[in-house]
């Protein structure tokens, strides 16, 4: 499958409002890096589910983030942006959409 194939079923899956699996595999500011396909994604903060049940104590969600790391989790994928010729493309996940499925 090419990179193009993959954005191509990125761009179904979204149209689709499918849930899908990725794997956590950074810790960021705002949020995590999570790979769907191959393809790395932004799951912001805000789209995390039960994140701030920790409080908004930054060293405590932090922690909880450390140990989503390497996780798979279920994610919609709310925002497909495929690349152009100036621009890398963007993926937006949220997970808090696909639990309420």
């Amino acid at each position: 499958m090419t990179y193009a194939d993959i954005w191509r079923l990125l761009g179904q899956l979204h149209d689709a409002d499918d849930v899908v699996d990725g794997q956590v595999v950074q810790v960021v500011d705002g949020g995590l890096l999570v790979d769907v396909h191959g393809v790395r994604a932004i799951l912001p903060l805000s789209r995390i589910t039960g994140i701030w049940k920790y409080g908004h104590d930054d060293m405590v969600v932090q922690r909880a983030l450390d140990e989503m790391l390497g996780t798979t989790i279920r994610v919609k994928l709310v925002e497909v942006s495929p690349p152009r010729a100036n621009s890398k493309g963007r993926l937006v996940l949220d997970q808090k959409a696909a639990q309420a499925d």
